[in-house]
């Protein structure tokens, strides 16, 4: 999904759709709390907030 998100941010509008498909299919709350967080900020900050 992060992925995705990147995508997006470079200007592939087609990758929201997978984007959106994905977090559709996810199922734990810390999944979906994740990819709330993750459609919340750049694909710099979740770098920067999550993979230090």
């Amino acid at each position: 999904m992060i992925q995705g998100i990147e995508y997006v941010e470079q200007g592939y509008r087609n990758a929201q759709e997978w984007v959106d498909g994905t977090r559709a299919k996810l199922r734990t709350q810390s999944a979906i709390a994740l990819a709330i967080a993750a459609q919340g900020m750049s694909s710099a900050e979740w770098r920067r907030t999550y993979l230090r």
